[in-house]
This record gives C-alpha cells, structure tokens and sequence, in this order.
C-alpha cells in the first residue's frame, strides 16, 4: 500500500485500464485484514477478474492520478557524471519503469542565494552538476501515472537511473503543474 486506506467492500479501479471492482479480501502471511494502510503488504482478491501488471495503480475511482508523457519535476543530481538536456534516462516511480528525455531545463535553483539561475553549461547544452538542483521538463516514452509530489509523497516521487550504468544519478519530485 503507497498511500490511503484500502477496506474489504470497497470500489477500486485499476489504471491504466479503467476497469472497476470491489475488494473481497485483503490477504496478509497471519491472515486476512478488514483494512489495509501505507507501509503494508499485502495481497487483493478481486471480486473480477482484470488485468493489472506491474507499475498499475488501484485506485478509487473519484481519486484517479494523472496520466501524461509530459511533466515538470524538481530534480536534484546526484552523480559526478553531469545531467545534460535532451538525454535519455531511465526514471523510476513508484512501481513504474518508463524511459524519459530531458526535453528542457527550466531553470537550476541556486541553493546559496536561494534564487533561479542559469543552467550549468556542459559541452554547449545545459546540464546540472553533482548537487545542483533544476526544474526539469521530462518526455517519456509512454505515459506515466502520478499525483504531484504536493498531494502524494509516494505517488509524486521518482529516481533518474542512468541507461548505461543502472546506477541512481538523481531524484526527483513531480510539480503540480501541465508541462
């Protein structure tokens, strides 16, 4: 369980897929609950059967994520390799594995004077450095289900893992905002 409460009886829907059902059991190693809360796992029995796969969100059905290839995230870099504009990483949230490119840096936020500044130039592109912090705009190759990082700490968090290495290079927090 990320966030919420789940209870026996209740109207779940599954996402991406839209498909609804209601909660028959909540299946733990010393028995069955009547509900369910953040940090616990456990298995669902499903009143039906759908289709759900790793990186799928269940949901209530009034409190759907957002769904978008697009959006902007504060990151913080945290590898001696730099960040650089219009490169592809691997971003991790939640159960979620998408691909994603650094489409733009907005702006990298100057931590010492506390105020936005020019990106980092690295080899002519803007970039961040180890420990700076930027607003990024991410383009992923398929759409990624997220709250924003104000709403859902869980839901609205995400690493930057590099393709090559598989090493975690950043983390980020997902903005309230449409890119």
């Amino acid at each position: 369980i990320a966030s919420g409460v789940i209870r026996k009886r209740d109207t779940i829907m599954a996402m991406p897929s839209g498909k609804t059902t209601t909660v028959e059991r909540i299946v733990t190693f010393d028995g069955d609950l009547d509900e369910a809360v953040p940090p616990q796992a456990v298995t669902l029995t499903l009143a039906d059967e759908i289709d759900i796969s790793r990186g799928d969100m269940l949901v209530r059905p009034r409190n759907v994520p957002r769904r978008e290839r697009l959006f902007e995230a504060m990151v913080v870099w945290m590898h001696d390799d730099p960040l650089n504009s219009g490169r592809s990483y691997t971003l991790k949230v939640g159960t979620q594995m998408v691909s994603a490119e650094v489409r733009d840096i907005r702006y990298r936020f100057d931590i010492n004077q506390l105020h936005q500044a020019e990106p980092t130039e690295i080899d002519g592109r803007p970039g961040l450095e180890l420990n700076e912090v930027g607003r990024l705009l991410f383009e992923a190759n398929r759409s990624v289900l997220f709250d924003p990082y104000e709403k859902n700490r869980a839901t609205g968090s995400f690493v930057v893992i590099d393709r090559m290495t598989n090493v975690t290079v950043g983390a980020g927090m997902i903005l309230d905002r449409t890119a």
